[in-house]
C-alpha cells in the first residue's frame, strides 16, 4: 500500500492513464475522468478534504485502479482535496484552513479551484464522499436525500459492517443516528460553513453519501471498508440510460 506522502500529481496521472482515465486536475485540484457512453449515469467521488484521513486517498486509489467496477458509468473523481494537509497529516489544509468548511465563501485555493470545476460538471446521479472519524468504535454514513427511503443506504453500510462493525451510538457528532445511519436534506443544513455534501446536495446531486470508517482501525481494514462501501452504492443504481 501506498504511503500517502507518495500521492504526487505524477502518481494519479501515471495510475489513471494506465486504467482509462483522463487527467483534468492541477498542482492544486486532483481530478481524474473516465468516460463512457453517452447516456451513462455519472457518479462522482471525493476523498481526502482532510488531511490526517489517509484511508479515502488509498482507497480512491484502488477503486481508480478497478476498471470492471465503472463499467456503465461516467465517473467524476477528486482523490485528495487536501494535498498539503494530506503530507502533513493535519486535518486542515497547509495554511490552517478546514477545507471541508468552506464551500460558501470559497477562502482556500484548493477550495476555489474545486467549486469552480463543479459548476462546470453536469448534474449527477450519485456522489459520494470518503471520510475518517477519530473519534467513531465502527463504520457509520450520512445519507444526504429529500425522502426517507433509506433501505439502499442500509445495504450500503450493512457492506461496509462486514469489514468493520457499525458504529452502535444513538448519537453520533452530535446527529441521531439509527444503527450507524445518519439520514439528513440538504436544506436542514444551518450555518454558513459548508461542508462538500452540503454544496452537492444543493446544486448536483439528489442522492449524496458520506462515508466515514474509524480512524482507531487498522489502515488496510478502513480502507477496504471504503471499497466495499463504494461498490455497494453501485449496486444500488440500475444505470438508466438518458438517450433519448
Amino acid at each position: 500500500m501506498l504511503d500517502p506522502a507518495q500521492f504526487l500529481e505524477s502518481t494519479w496521472r501515471d495510475a489513471g492513464r494506465k486504467a482509462g482515465w483522463d487527467w483534468m486536475g492541477g498542482p492544486d485540484l486532483f481530478a481524474l475522468h473516465r468516460p463512457s457512453a453517452p447516456g451513462s449515469p455519472r457518479f462522482y467521488l471525493s476523498a481526502g478534504i482532510h488531511g490526517d484521513e489517509p484511508a479515502g486517498p488509498l482507497a480512491a486509489y484502488e477503486l481508480m485502479s478497478s476498471p470492471d467496477l465503472w463499467k456503465g458509468w461516467e465517473v467524476y473523481f477528486f482523490p485528495m482535496l487536501n494535498p498539503g494537509g494530506l503530507r502533513l497529516g493535519t486535518r486542515d489544509s497547509a495554511a490552517g484552513i478546514d477545507l471541508n468548511r468552506d464551500y460558501l465563501h470559497l477562502r482556500s485555493p484548493e477550495i476555489s479551484a474545486h467549486r469552480g470545476m463543479l459548476e462546470k460538471l453536469p448534474r449527477l446521479d450519485v456522489s459520494v464522499c470518503l471520510h475518517e472519524d477519530w473519534e467513531a468504535t465502527g463504520v457509520y454514513l450520512y445519507y444526504l436525500h429529500r425522502d426517507g427511503i433509506l433501505d439502499g443506504a442500509r445495504r450500503v453500510l450493512a457492506a461496509m459492517g462486514r469489514v468493520i462493525p457499525v458504529d452502535p451510538a444513538a448519537q453520533i457528532d452530535g446527529r441521531a443516528a439509527e444503527q450507524g445511519l445518519i439520514h439528513r436534506r440538504p436544506e436542514e443544513y444551518e450555518g454558513e460553513n459548508w461542508p462538500e455534501a452540503i454544496y452537492l446536495g444543493h446544486h448536483l446531486t439528489d442522492h449524496g453519501y458520506t462515508l466515514e470508517t474509524p480512524s482507531s482501525r487498522p489502515i488496510g481494514e478502513r480502507v477496504r471498508a471504503h471499497c466495499e462501501g463504494v461498490a455497494a452504492i453501485l449496486r444500488e443504481f440500475p444505470r438508466p440510460s438518458r438517450a433519448g
